[in-house]
């Protein structure tokens, strides 16, 4: 969500923080795409451990939406590193982060409300509606720097 929110919040409040944070949105997203990796273990794990059956916890949706999802953070954390994105062209590195930030938030949103019918949990706040808020904080301030227009944010040396 930091890296989602960055360039927004640096856009609606320029501040040494925000700039901060635009600075090392690359950082953030590269370790969001380490910890998708961690995620990838654990449910491999999950699938060993119920193995030939699949856990029980585990949805269609989960599977159908999770996976191409897991795959598209795959690219746009190998495509973070400076090495490969040389390699690119501009333009569909732009287009591959600007259009993957917005499809992993919809898997995330989707999931989660997926999660809120289907399945049971003693702390539904805390397991689904907390993160349904910060995923809807996210679009919302997204929405509101896309309205504000092309402010333009100084500009930071890439790390």
């Amino acid at each position: 969500m930091l890296a989602f929110v960055a360039t927004p919040l640096a856009r609606l409040r320029p501040s040494d923080a925000t700039r901060w944070l635009v600075r090392r949105r690359r950082a953030i997203g590269v370790a969001f795409g380490a910890s998708m990796t961690i995620h990838v273990g654990c449910i491999a794990r999950l699938y060993g451990l119920y193995a030939p059956e699949r856990p029980p916890m585990v949805t269609d949706a989960d599977f159908f939406v999770g996976v191409p999802g897991l795959v598209l953070v795959a690219l746009m954390t190998i495509t973070s590193f400076m090495v490969v994105r040389r390699r690119m062209a501009p333009a569909l590195w732009h287009r591959l982060h600007r259009t993957g930030l917005w499809v992993v938030w919809a898997i995330f949103f989707l999931c989660l409300v997926d999660s809120v019918g289907r399945k049971e949990t003693d702390h539904p706040v805390t397991a689904y509606y907390a993160f349904i808020a910060v995923l809807l904080t996210g679009m919302t301030l997204r929405i509101a720097a896309a309205r504000a227009g092309e402010r333009p944010i100084a500009r930071v040396a890439e790390t």
